[in-house]
């Protein structure tokens, strides 16, 4: 099959994918949305994205596996957004190669995603990138999970993947690791492999083979040992594809980033083709902005990743509209998308302006009138965030087509 005609069907099945997916969610029904506002802007000479476009092509995707990488806010830990998104990959995306990072948050007793769920036993404490008052060493995700007692243990059990974790086959369980630290089994077996990935992190590596539930259980290998230290979990299938990571924090902000020590060992070890960005809402929540303050902290996390990851793509969204304690119209949030949209520019970055797209200002009235989103005006529904989901679906599939396009047109 020669080149174009490989394009043109990619480009048909993504033309099908978009129209069998939107009729899930009809866009049209909100006259109040900007559709033509709904596009990743960035420059057509960037080669982060040509070459993002051409890892996600079939032929790619048949013999390799991509991490995308998204992080944010609660908008992300409810994984309403990111469970649609991920639906949506995988019926565009053939190839699928597992559920990738997950958290197991109810160690944090806080909300959990409903597509896994968490049991355990033992005391387990939890520090967040937002604990001022703590200090612990923290990755990708922002949280970790410590427990003191040898007797304690997590019972994962992983529903309704469908297509998204059939054929299950590793979970990497990325943990602290020093002379003072349990070693971990899982159903009752030691790691098949244990590699380190920074001075005070490593993964261990385990095959569970379709096995539901797992349970993760410790054991003492030396008397110094006292503890132990869960960062993440990453779960893969024996498939290649697309991996589409998500990870959130209740309450994170652009600094809450900027506190994970081990950012560079796990964004290293997850090695993304694309990540997308979805903070600020919490930055200019508070009536005091500092606009200033927001621009150099979110500068100095787009140095940090790029530092790690030089050639990754990288998306930038823009927060949504919300009010204030419920009643208050926030002014705030047109000024970060001002700033978020002239940082894309100077990094050469994407940007999705979803703060356009649903409306702009006051418009989460209309999506609070459309049983879009909580009496809150500021978190959305299940069929808010699934609304999002399908806008950003659909802006980033036509971005990939273009990209495919180009490649082969030169």
């Amino acid at each position: 099959m020669n080149k174009s005609l490989s394009c043109l069907i990619l480009i048909l099945q993504i033309i099908f994918s978009i129209k069998t997916n939107s009729q899930i969610v009809d866009l049209n029904t909100y006259s109040y949305l900007r559709l033509f506002e709904n596009q990743i802007i960035c420059d057509e000479s960037n080669v982060k994205f040509k070459k993002f476009a051409q890892n996600v092509s079939e032929d790619s995707l048949k013999t390799k596996t991509v991490n995308i990488l998204h992080i944010g806010d609660s908008h992300i830990q409810a994984d309403m957004f990111p469970a649609k998104l991920r639906f949506l990959f995988s019926k565009s995306f053939q190839h699928i190669a597992g559920r990738g990072l997950v958290f197991p948050y109810t160690l944090a007793k806080t909300n959990n995603p409903k597509d896994y769920e968490v049991t355990y036993t033992g005391n387990w404490e939890s520090c967040r990138s937002l604990d001022k008052d703590k200090k612990n060493n923290l990755g990708i995700s922002g949280i970790s999970a410590t427990t003191f007692c040898e007797n304690s243990s997590i019972t994962m059990c992983y529903k309704n993947f469908d297509s998204i974790c059939s054929n299950l086959k590793t979970i990497k369980i990325l943990h602290e690791f020093s002379d003072k630290d349990y070693v971990p089994k899982v159903n009752n077996r030691l790691a098949d492999d244990f590699i380190k990935i920074g001075d005070n992190l490593a993964y261990s590596s385990f095959n569970i083979n379709n096995t539901d539930p797992f349970t993760i259980t410790f054991f003492k290998s030396n008397n110094l040992q006292t503890k132990f230290t869960i960062n993440n979990f990453y779960i893969e299938t024996e498939n290649t594809g697309l991996v589409y990571n998500s990870v959130g924090l209740n309450g994170a902000d652009v600094n809450s980033f900027l506190n994970c020590n081990l950012l560079k060992n796990q964004l290293e070890f997850l090695n993304p083709s694309l990540i997308i960005i979805s903070l600020g809402t919490n930055d200019a929540y508070p009536e005091k902005f500092d606009p200033i303050a927001f621009k150099q902290s979110y500068t100095m996390l787009i140095n940090n990743i790029l530092a790690i990851c030089p050639d990754c793509a990288i998306i930038l969204t823009t927060p949504g509209d919300s009010y204030r304690n419920k009643n208050y119209l926030n002014i705030n949030y047109e000024k970060t998308r001002d700033i978020i949209i002239k940082l894309a520019e100077k990094y050469n970055l994407g940007v999705w302006d979803f703060y356009t797209i649903m409306g702009g200002l006051n418009s989460i009235y209309l999506w609070h009138k459309s049983n879009l989103c909580f009496d809150d005006f500021l978190h959305f529904n299940k069929e808010g965030y699934e609304l999002q989901a399908v806008l950003f679906h659909k802006a980033l599939l036509d971005l990939i087509s273009k990209n495919q396009t180009k490649r082969y047109d030169k």
